[in-house]
């Protein structure tokens, strides 16, 4: 915080205290951080991934669904931000939309226990719009 403060220019000071929050599971000031690292630095996709994650811990997906929307626009091959978008929608039941992303996060080749975690949401969405 002190860094931050020092530099009123400099993201990463805050983004970093953001990540110190974030894995305390101190959700509320994670998020404050991370919204002051991209005010600093809209661009800064990692801080935007990791606000994505901390709305989340506070149970406000929607609000975390809208921030993995805008890392994979701004970059669509996010791995991370396609996995965990494809997680958020289908335990919101959102089960088309959800096993797109798993799709397109397998298409990126990603590490085996991975791949085998987004293979099974795949099977698990396809079994449940075929029964629906």
């Amino acid at each position: 915080d002190m860094c931050a403060r020092a530099d009123r220019t400099d993201a990463i000071a805050i983004y970093n205290l953001g990540n110190i929050h974030l894995a305390a599971k101190r959700w509320t000031e994670a998020v404050l951080a991370y919204q002051r690292a991209l005010t600093r630095d809209a661009g800064l996709i990692e801080a935007r991934y990791n606000l994505a994650q901390a709305f989340e811990g506070l149970g406000r997906d929607e609000a975390a669904i809208s921030e993995l929307k805008t890392v994979l626009c701004l970059d669509r091959s996010y791995a991370d931000a396609l996995f965990n978008l494809g997680n958020l929608l289908m335990k919101r039941g959102r089960l088309v939309e959800a096993q797109r992303l798993f799709e397109r996060y397998l298409s990126l080749d990603p590490p085996t226990g991975w791949a085998i975690k987004a293979r099974k949401a795949v099977i698990y969405c396809s079994h449940c719009l075929m029964a629906s």
